[in-house]
């Protein structure tokens, strides 16, 4: 087998046991938005109501890639994309409400919405979470980053040099090395398909290599260490799909196994934004209680 497949099989079979959990989807899908309808009855709203959304997201994430990789069933890469938008959108409400204490949104997991977001080529939602990402970076929302997930970094960085946001690296923990990401940076409008498809290779066998939830060293350092990201190459399809977006044509075919999965292609049509009702009530008593 080569290393896609082998790291294929660990990815289907930790998610397999996730979802073998007993009452599991009860746990991350069911009682979250029982909580969000509970807390939508309190006089004022929880702050940690976020949590239940971050909860859902996990639910979409972990079901669009096991069953991506299982049965090809109908994917859809919204749903994920579409509750880490509500995530981060909320947590940066709060983060102004409460600039002392604020919702603890983890940086890794706010790059890897950001760039489910991106992949759905989402441009208006793109450039609200680039703003919100870039002003918990100097804030206690994001603490500045943290220099050692150079991933998503990597899918920040080039969503600012895209969306022409101004992203002042010395004032924040920017790695001093992006190791393969940093061609990329600078080149990532090439209009050469050959390289393209040699940089999306590189980047496919730098993921496979951070992909693995214990290794016997420190896991904080490991890029990609929950199984839904063992073989899931968003922060490539993220750098594709802003290529998409500025109008430049990619590679009809790449030479990675990597990217012949079917969660590791790119939506052909964009699926429209579509905030959940549910989602909407929270939002406006967000708006309304902490905003005030």
């Amino acid at each position: 087998m080569n290393k896609t497949e082998i790291k294929k099989q660990e990815a289907i079979k930790e998610l397999g046991e996730w979802f073998a959990i007993p009452n599991c989807k009860s746990l991350y899908y069911e009682e979250p938005l029982s909580t969000i309808q509970e807390n939508l009855q309190e006089a004022k709203l929880k702050k940690s109501t976020w949590l239940s959304f971050e909860e859902l997201g996990l639910w979409y994430s972990n079901n669009f890639v096991y069953h991506g990789l299982t049965d090809h069933g109908a994917l859809n890469p919204a749903m994920p994309a579409t509750y880490g938008y509500f995530v981060v959108e909320l947590t940066n409400l709060m983060a102004k409400s409460y600039p002392n204490n604020p919702p603890k949104l983890n940086f890794h997991k706010a790059a890897y919405y950001l760039a489910n977001v991106m992949i759905q080529r989402w441009e208006s939602l793109t450039d609200n979470m680039l703003e919100w990402i870039v002003n918990g970076l100097a804030t206690k929302f994001l603490k500045g980053g943290q220099d050692y997930k150079i991933a998503a970094w990597f899918i920040i960085s080039l969503g600012c040099k895209v969306f022409n946001h101004n992203l002042a690296k010395e004032k924040y923990n920017y790695p001093s090395d992006m190791g393969v990401y940093q061609q990329v940076l600078d080149r990532w409008d090439t209009e050469d398909a050959n390289e393209v498809d040699k940089m999306v290779s590189e980047l496919c066998d730098y993921h496979l290599t951070q992909a693995t939830s214990d290794d016997g060293s420190d896991v904080m350092e490991i890029q990609f260490s929950y199984p839904k990201e063992f073989v899931y190459a968003y922060e490539v399809l993220a750098w594709l799909s802003l290529r998409e977006m500025g109008k430049l044509q990619n590679p009809a075919a790449y030479t990675h196994p990597l990217m012949q999965l079917p969660i590791n292609r790119l939506p052909k049509a964009i699926t429209p934004y579509q905030p959940t009702e549910l989602y909407e009530r929270v939002l406006s008593r967000v708006k309304e209680e902490f905003e005030s």
